[in-house]
C-alpha cells in the first residue's frame, strides 16, 4: 500500500482515478472484477481513505485505458502522492491546487473555517479547516 494521510496530490490523485474511471463508463464493481480487486478497496481509493502504490495505479489506468496524456499526469501525481507541499502549473485552465482544494470540499461533511487572504497575505494567515467524516 502507498500512503495512509492524504497529502494534496493524494487527493487530486484520489480524484483523477474516479474521474477516469467514471469517464470511461465504469463502475467500481466492474473495474473490480476487471483487476481481481474488491470494489471497497478501490472505493478506499477514490474517496482519499487510502492511497494506491504506483504499479496499482498504472495497473488501473491500463484496464480503463486511460489516454497517454492523462495517464502521464495522473502517474506523476502517483509518484508525488506522499510529498507534503505542492506547487505547479494548472491544467485544462483549473489550477492543480484548485483542484485538490475543490476535492476536499466534496469529501467534507462540514466546513468548519474558511478564511483566504489576498495574494500578500502569509501561509499562516490563511487558514482551512475541513473536516472529514
Amino acid at each position: 500500500m502507498g500512503v495512509n494521510s492524504p497529502s494534496p496530490r493524494a487527493r487530486a490523485l484520489s480524484a483523477a482515478l474516479r474521474e477516469a474511471r467514471m469517464a470511461r463508463g465504469i463502475g467500481v464493481r466492474e473495474l473490480g472484477r476487471l483487476l481481481s480487486i474488491s470494489p471497497s478497496q478501490i472505493s478506499h481509493w477514490e474517496s482519499g481513505d487510502r492511497v494506491p502504490n504506483l504499479e496499482t495505479v498504472a495497473t488501473i489506468l491500463g484496464a480503463i485505458r486511460v489516454p497517454p496524456e492523462d495517464r502521464r499526469h495522473i502517474l506523476e501525481l502517483a509518484r508525488q502522492a506522499s510529498e507534503p507541499h505542492w506547487l505547479s502549473v494548472g491544467v485544462n485552465g483549473i489550477p492543480q491546487q484548485l483542484a485538490a482544494v475543490v476535492e476536499c470540499e466534496r469529501a467534507a461533511c462540514a466546513i468548519v473555517d474558511w478564511v483566504a487572504i489576498g495574494m500578500a497575505g502569509s501561509y499562516d494567515q490563511c487558514t482551512t479547516c475541513l473536516v472529514r467524516s
